[in-house]
């Protein structure tokens, strides 16, 4: 594939065979930068597929959507029938309500009073089963189209929802004992900080480098009076355990960590090449409620 959406991984099983009978799942994840998708095997409950994209434009210009819809439809994966649709999108504004507190004809004025500089799109709610909570935020209206053209049904949730709830059931199933999780990538990082089962803090934040991670994440940590050298932290995304800022971030925290695989699932051979953190949150979108 050519154009804006340039191809930076591609995993494909060789031995798979579509038209099989077999149900198959697809999850996408939409970022500024470019987007994600992996094909499972509901039947098997195994991955098979995973390619990456990145986007030659500039983050989500005016024109993302709509070239993400032509490309689509030239690309012989996303271009195929799903028994199931899995959607993430990120955006910056995200609004946490518990569910006692909710209420749903009230959700796009909440949003507005919170995040007034949030874009004009569809206002969202999704409800967060392990929080007991309601998130809100706000969808580019060509996005809502595009995937309504090219899926018909599909399943949308925001970034954050599906790693607040894929953390928490890690920290519960997976025994992780972290009180805070690092989500890294190269323009923006989400910080969490968990009491047990319980989440305390969820904030997304803008860099431009290294240094103004460290800045963000001294600060909420400050704000709570956490000490960081007494602190379990988990990391997920894009930073490799032999990268110097992994390494300054070990000294940072009492212990540094990546999550291993969910093994409610299975692999094949080709996943073994990837680090499975780089793709926690789109590996994990399938159990989120």
């Amino acid at each position: 594939m050519s154009g804006l959406f340039r191809n930076t991984l591609n995993l494909y099983d060789p031995e798979y065979r579509s038209g099989s009978g077999n149900k198959t799942n697809l999850s996408i994840e939409f970022i500024p930068g470019g987007f994600v998708f992996s094909l499972l095997d509901a039947d098997k409950f195994r991955y098979f597929a995973l390619e990456e994209y990145k986007y030659e434009g500039n983050g989500y210009d005016p024109g993302y959507f709509s070239k993400f819809s032509d490309f689509a439809s030239a690309h012989p994966l996303l271009s195929s029938d799903y028994d199931k649709v899995s959607v993430c999108h990120y955006s910056p504004g995200l609004v946490l309500t518990p569910e006692e507190l909710f209420l749903p004809e009230e959700k796009e004025k909440m949003y507005r009073l919170s995040c007034p500089a949030g874009n004009n799109g569809h206002i969202i709610s999704d409800r967060l089963n392990i929080l007991k909570a309601y998130a809100t935020y706000s969808v580019p209206e060509d996005l809502i189209k595009s995937l309504e053209d090219i899926f018909g049904e599909y399943r949308l949730r925001h970034y954050g929802t599906a790693l607040i709830e894929s953390s928490l059931a890690s920290q519960k199933l997976d025994g992780w004992n972290s009180s805070i999780v690092l989500h890294i990538r190269q323009d923006n990082f989400e910080i969490l900080l968990l009491d047990g089962k319980k989440l305390l803090y969820y904030n997304s934040f803008g860099i431009t480098c290294f240094d103004d991670m460290l800045y963000y994440i001294f600060y909420v940590l400050e704000q709570y009076r956490l000490r960081p050298s007494r602190l379990r932290a988990m990391v997920i995304g894009e930073m490799a355990m032999d990268s110097k800022e992994f390494s300054m971030l070990s000294s940072v925290f009492r212990r540094l960590s990546f999550p291993e695989r969910n093994d409610m699932y299975k692999y094949c051979n080709e996943f073994d090449s990837i680090p499975y953190h780089y793709y926690f949150n789109l590996l994990n979108l399938n159990l989120c409620g």
